[in-house]
Order: structure tokens, then sequence, then C-alpha cells
């Protein structure tokens, strides 16, 4: 590990956050990046022919995709352009169009819907385009997923198993075992054990806690090339399935879990269920526990399941025996939420007669916003007026301006004219999207009138990333006109970000073309390249690896790492592995080194140690050595001992280790 110089190997094991459900941007896409301009970016990329007025790199993302003609062809096209509608008609218009296909067309369409679809378009219609083939023809459908790449074959395998799960849970689970890795199959897993548990819970349990101690010793189940089958699963929703049959025997299961957090979590999804048929057993069980921690999490729910059934003169009977701490805040608010929804000034009384501190109080935030939607400035005096300062009243306020402006833009902006300063910057962050969403031009007239500072930026940075949902290339060129530096980029910033979210190759175009380079260095790092790299990877690499060395290059890279890392760490490493040596080499393999430490820290270690600039690299192993200390002392001195870094720097940093 002396070799400064030598590529350590990419970390494995590192576990990865839940899969997001955004897709890759085209299957197959052709991904081109032509640099060109001047200036700033002059000749430096692989080509310099389409040089012009642009202010930034021009990138070009040449898709080709072949598609049929026709009625289906017409359909797919309407559906994905309609993706962001939502609600019954969408939902029937999909599944008319999936039902009316033969058997034999379903890999053409969806070939065709990859090939077609923009950033974030479609994902209902795959979806429902994958079950009903599943339907039809699952080896065909399960073939068809497993030929694809990267998120499209994630998210076409989640749909694939999940569908084939809930008919042949055990099939599915000889296939993960063979073949799944996590970020591909969690979702199935969890309909292959809740199948199962329908029939026979404890062997649903005892299966899922097997694997999950077999795969902590090293076993090799339902794991493969690393990936984490059911490690960080939560399995709580089977004590629920098991407490439909014998709540008393899954209770007595649930305490026997080690691990608190999932303990509390059965307990937790069992003491609902449990609720539902006899919620006096349940209380009483809940109040014989030993540990507090348990009894919480089974009271808490109980009420909650009493309230939401509509008896809460017996919820209330039941919140009255608590002693005061969080578990009984929590529950009081459960109760005034429920009692909020058909009376809310029954609720307020109920809350101010039964809330004994502050925490207590908080519970009225909820109470008020029902009570708003039918009478906001009554709602709103309350808070306003009656209310002792503190987070119960704050959080009050904006509640109520928040359905005011949802459903009275104008008294919203009214009402918010009576506060003083540190009531408005408390509610006008949140405020501005809803009256963004329901009155543009007024929302815009209303920030302009704000007092400058961090009020005023809040506001519009809120506006420009609501528009941005609806007409983005509107809100980025208000937003570029913006004089203010700092009120212009946190704007621009939010509104690329939602532009992203929806398209990151089309946020993208325009950043480069249209930014100046100040702006590109803070906005395409900030906003838009994380959001690239959750829609396609490889090209979201591929433009930043010929960026020329610079901030915009270094800053891209940290970006692209901290978000591709979570995602697929081997992937991030390897890409890292083929960068030149240089400033943003370093920046990557530090931003790598963060992200690996917690799963492998020596491998977090030898990336600190592949740095090449030597100020650099010597804080950056020093700092991960301490972190190692404190976390694994033995493992970190030797470790240290066979480091390259100076001897004195060990001395001190073993020196300093804490004593155990």
């Amino acid at each position: 590990m002396n070799d400064r110089d030598e590529t350590p190997k990419t970390a494995t094991g590192r576990k990865k956050s839940s899969f997001t459900f955004l897709l890759g941007l085209v299957a197959g896409a052709v991904v081109g990046t032509v640099f060109g301009g001047g200036g700033f970016f002059n000749g430096l990329g692989p080509s310099s022919e389409n040089a012009g007025d642009q202010k930034g790199p021009s990138v070009t993302f040449g898709v080709t995709a072949t598609s049929s003609k026709g009625p289906a062809s017409d359909a797919i096209a309407r559906l994905l352009d309609s993706s962001n509608e939502g609600g019954l008609d969408r939902d029937r218009e999909v599944l008319a169009f999936v039902d009316a296909l033969k058997p034999g067309e379903f890999g053409a369409r969806l070939n065709e819907a990859f090939a077609r679809r923009k950033g974030n378009q479609g994902y209902d219609l795959i979806g429902k385009l994958y079950q009903k083939w599943v339907e039809k023809d699952r080896a065909a459908a399960l073939a068809h997923a497993e030929s694809l790449e990267g998120k499209d074959r994630k998210t076409a395998l989640m749909t694939v198993l999940s569908a084939w799960a809930a008919k042949e849970p055990y099939e599915v689970l000889a296939w993960i075992e063979e073949h799944g890795k996590k970020d591909e199959t969690q979702s199935a897993l969890y309909t292959v054990f809740r199948t199962i548990a329908q029939k026979d819970p404890e062997e649903a349990i005892a299966l899922a806690e097997r694997s999950k101690q077999m795969k902590a010793s090293g076993g090799n189940v339902l794991i493969n090339g690393g990936s984490y089958g059911l490690m960080g699963m939560n399995t709580s929703f089977l004590y629920a399935i098991w407490a439909e049959k014998d709540p008393r025997a899954a209770a007595a299961r649930a305490l026997t879990i080690p691990n608190s957090q999932e303990r509390s979590s059965a307990l937790w999804t069992l003491a609902s269920t449990w609720a539902q048929s006899d919620p006096g057993a349940a209380w009483e069980w809940g109040n014989a526990l030993e540990r507090a921690s348990d009894r919480k999490a089974v009271l808490q729910n109980v009420i909650s399941a009493v309230a939401g059934n509509g008896d809460t003169s017996q919820a209330i009977a039941f919140l009255e025996t608590m002693p005061p701490g969080q578990g009984r805040s929590d529950a009081l608010q459960q109760v005034a939420s429920f009692l909020a929804n058909s009376d809310p000034e029954e609720a307020y009384a109920f809350v101010m007669q039964h809330a004994v501190n502050d925490r207590d109080r908080q519970a009225v935030s909820n109470v008020l916003q029902q009570w708003a939607r039918s009478d906001p400035a009554r709602a709103f005096e309350l808070a306003f007026s009656e209310l002792d300062p503190g987070n119960a009243r704050r959080s009050a306020i904006q509640s109520v301006i928040n359905e005011a402006a949802n459903r009275d833009p104008a008294l919203a902006r009214e009402l918010m004219a009576k506060l003083d300063d540190q009531d408005l910057e408390n509610v006008s962050h949140s405020a501005a999207y809803t009256l963004a969403r329901n009155d543009l031009e007024g929302s815009i007239e209303w920030a302009e009138g704000l007092p400058e500072g961090d009020i005023k930026e809040n506001a519009f940075s809120s506006i420009l990333s609501e528009w941005s949902r609806e007409n983005p290339e509107e809100a980025v060129l208000y937003g570029l006109k913006i004089e203010n530096d700092d009120r212009r980029r946190r704007s621009l910033g939010n509104a690329l970000s939602q532009w992203a979210y929806q398209d990151a190759v089309e946020a993208m175009t325009w950043a480069v073309k249209n930014l100046e380079k100040e702006d590109q260095e803070n906005l395409i790092p900030q906003s838009l390249i994380g959001r690239w790299v959750d829609q396609d990877a490889d090209a979201a690499s591929e433009w930043v690896a010929a960026l020329p060395e610079g901030s915009l290059r270094n800053r891209s890279v940290t970006s692209l790492i901290s978000s591709w890392a979570d995602d697929d760490f081997v992937a991030a490493g390897e890409w890292i592995k083929r960068l030149p040596k240089g400033e943003s080499r370093d920046s990557a393999a530090q931003q790598y080194a963060n992200e690996v430490f917690q799963t492998d820290p020596e491998a977090a270690l030898a990336w600190a140690e592949s740095i090449g600039d030597e100020s650099n690299r010597l804080s950056q192993m020093e700092s991960f050595a301490r972190r190692y200390l404190r976390e694994s002392p033995e493992k970190a001195k030797r470790w240290i001992a066979g480091s390259s870094l100076p001897q004195e720097k060990q001395e001190a940093l073993l020196k300093d280790a804490p004593k155990r």
C-alpha cells in the first residue's frame, strides 16, 4: 500500500441505497459528445467542427432508434407524451392499450417505448406492458428484461420478477438465488415472501431470517457477484400478515428479534393489525412489555388504528393512560388528525386540553390546516394570535398559509402581509411553491415585493422550480434574466434540477448553450449531473470525461461519483481507474473514498492513498485513518503501520487513537 500510484481495487460489498425507479434515457441510444464554441471550451474536445456562438460545449446526443409506424406506434407516442398527467383516465388508457395487444407484440412495443421515451417518461406504461406479458408468456418477458442494460434492465426485471412471484414465489426465489442482484430483485423478494406468508407466515419469516443470517456469516444466499440479497430488507410486513391469523404468536416471535429497530418495526405493523380485531387485547399486551421502545411501538399504533376505525372515544381513553413523552405526543397528534377530519374546532379544543408541552401542541398544525380548508381566515387568526411563540406556532402558521395558497392564492398573500420578517421567512419557501402552482403571475408579483435577502431568494427559487414542472424553458429563461447573482443561481439551479428530473439531456443542452462560464461551473455539477446519472450514467460519465481540466470538470466529477457510486459503485470505481492523472482524478478518488468508507474502510483508504497531489493525499489519508481508528481501532492501527504516511504522522495518529 506504499505505492500511491497503484490503482486501488474497486470496493465490493457496499450497501447501496434503495433502487430509484428513474429509467435510462433511451435503450440503445448512440450518445456523442462534441465540444465547440469559443473562449472557455475552444478546441478542447474530440471535435471542434461546430464552433459558433455557443457559450459552452455543444452537447449533441444523436439518438438512432427505429420504430414502426401505425396505430400502435401513434398510441405509444401519445402515452409517453402524457406520462405526467396521471389520474384514472390515464390508467384506463394505458390498460386499454396493453390489453389490446397480442402475445407476439409485447417485445416490439416495449422496444419502441424505450427508444421513444425521454427522461422520466412512460414508467407506468412499461410496467403494465411487462406485467401483461408475464401473464401471456413469462419466459419471453424474462428473456427480454435480461437482454437490457443499466436502469432499463433493473426496472424491467423488478416488474417481471414481481409479477411472476405473485403466482410462483418459490420459482422466483430459486431464480434469484442463482441469478439475482439486490438492486434488480429487492422488490420481487417482497412479493415472494408476501405470497408465501399468505399461506404460512412462519415459513416466510424463517426463510427470510435464515437467508439474512447466512449472508451475514459469509454465505452466498440470494446474492450474485457481491450483491446483498436480503441484507437491509424490512420484513416487518410479514408479522402483520401473521397477526391476521394469530396475533399473539406473531407478537411473541417479534419480541425475539435482536435488532431493536427491526423489532420495533415488526411490533408496529402487527399492533396495527391486531388492533383492528381486538384493540383491548393489543393494548393490554403492549402495556405489559418490559422495554419502553417496544411499548411505544405497540401502544402508539394501537391508538392510531382505533382512531382510524372511527372510535375516537376509545383512542382518547387509551391516550389518557399514557405518561408524558414522545410516544404520548405522537399518539395525541394521531387522534387530533382523525378528529380534525370531521370537526376541526373539536380537534383544536382537544389538543389544547390534553397538551402538556410544546411538543404536544405541535399537533395543532395539522388541525388548523384541516380547519383552513373551510375557514382559512379563522384558522390563521388562531395560529397567529392565540398560540404562544415556539415551534407549534411556526408550524401552524405555515400549514394554514399553504392550505390557503392552495385554495385562495390572493387570500394567502393577504395573510402573509400580516407577518413579520421572521414569520415570513419561515413560510415563504414552501408557500411560494403552492402559490406558483395555483397563480404563477400572482406569485411572481408577490415575490418581487418581498424584502431583499433570503426571503426573496427562497421565494424565487421555489417559484421557478414549480414553474419548471409545467414549462421548464420559460422558467429558466426568466431565471436567466434575474440580475442578482445569488438569486439567479439559486432560482436557475432549482428550475434546471426540476427540468433535468423530467429530461436531463434537454436541460443539459440548454445549460451549455445559454449559461455563462461561472454559472456553468456552479449549476451543471450542482443541479444537472446527478439527475443525468440517475437517467443514463454511461452518457453522463462520457460527457464529464471529455471536459477539459478545470473547475467545471472537477466539480462535475465529484457530483458524478457522489450519485453514481450510490447506485453502482463498481461501475463508478472502474470509471475512475480509466481517468488520467490530474486534479479531477484526485477529486474523483477522494469522493469515491467518502462513498465507500462505511462499507469498506480499507478500500476507501486505498483510494485516498492513490491521490496524486501529495498535500491532499496525506490530508485525506490522515482524515480517513482517524475515522477508521474511531470505528475499528485495532484494524486501523495495522493499516497505519503499513501505510505510506510519514513516520511522524503515523506516530501522531497512534498517539491520539481512542483508548479502549
